[in-house]
């Protein structure tokens, strides 16, 4: 193992810790969506995103937000074995955003999504109060990727003393085998032929 695989090694682990450090900071540990309907023409919604460190707050007025949309996405591993991940999106005048995170669960997230539509469509309704909370699925992900990143801090070390140990056999071995090979050396042949007496 050369020093290229060892700094390979150590950047990934960096990559997936710095992963997993944003989706706990900087990832939406609670989503929560409410919209009052005064009258058919005059609806607010505001939708507050709680994060470890703070909340985020946008409001829509009405004609602002327009539906939500169940966003599947398929991913297919090595195998070609395919999963199948849920989210639930607010489509909006200023873009699609996302309510949760993706899951493979789809009961909720049509739930939700029938919920959002259904208040939407009904003019009669006069309150939405909905919320999705991301803590245990995020938690999980992290002590996930916690157990996965001190894995491969253990195979570090360990790689590279196997490779040490296999670069000091194999030298030793090419050494012996240096040995062995060598022809013994000879007494030089005397040319003069030896006189009778």
């Amino acid at each position: 193992m050369d020093r290229n695989s060892s700094w390979q090694g150590t950047l990934l682990v960096i990559f997936i810790t710095l992963c997993l450090l944003d989706a706990i900071f900087f990832g939406d540990v609670k989503i929560h969506l409410q919209c009052d309907q005064y009258s058919p023409v005059e609806r607010y919604c505001q939708l507050t995103r709680t994060r470890l460190f703070g909340e985020v707050e946008e409001t829509f007025k009405q004609g602002e937000f327009k539906r939500a949309i169940l966003d599947k996405d398929i991913v297919y591993d090595d195998e070609g074995v395919s999963t199948t991940y849920y989210n639930v999106l607010l489509e909006t005048q200023k873009g699609k955003i996302p309510f949760g995170i993706r899951t493979s669960w789809i009961a909720d997230k049509k739930e939700k999504v029938s919920q959002i539509n259904d208040f939407l469509e009904n003019t009669n309704t006069t309150l939405l109060d909905i919320e999705q909370n991301n803590l245990q699925t995020l938690l999980s992900s992290f002590i996930i990727g916690l157990i996965s990143i001190l894995f491969m801090l253990a195979l570090i070390p360990i790689a590279y003393g196997c490779w040490n140990l296999y670069r000091g056999i194999r030298g030793r071995l090419v050494l012996i085998l240096d040995r062995m090979n060598k022809q013994p050396k000879k007494a030089p042949l005397s040319l003069e032929k030896e006189t009778p007496s």
